[in-house]
């Protein structure tokens, strides 16, 4: 299941916060962006074969910030 994959860095991230630990929060941070990468190329995967354009919704890449739509909804 994706499930522990998705909430192990999580947790240990919310860690590292509160520890301060700055090698440990590179290198979850990476691991977050992998993980977001996947999500994205999955959903790509899955909405193209429906006859929608991945940009149309929302999936581009485009860096990870609220410029880029990540956490907006799509407008497809």
């Amino acid at each position: 299941m994706a499930r522990p994959r998705l909430l192990r860095p999580g947790v240990a991230l919310h860690q590292a916060h509160k520890e301060l630990d700055r090698q440990r929060l590179r290198e979850l941070s990476a691991q977050q962006r992998e993980v977001v990468a996947a999500l994205v190329g999955q959903a790509r995967r899955l909405v193209e074969p429906a006859g929608q354009a991945a940009e149309r919704c929302g999936a581009a890449g485009g860096g990870g910030n609220a410029a880029s739509g990540v956490g907006r909804r799509p407008s497809c």
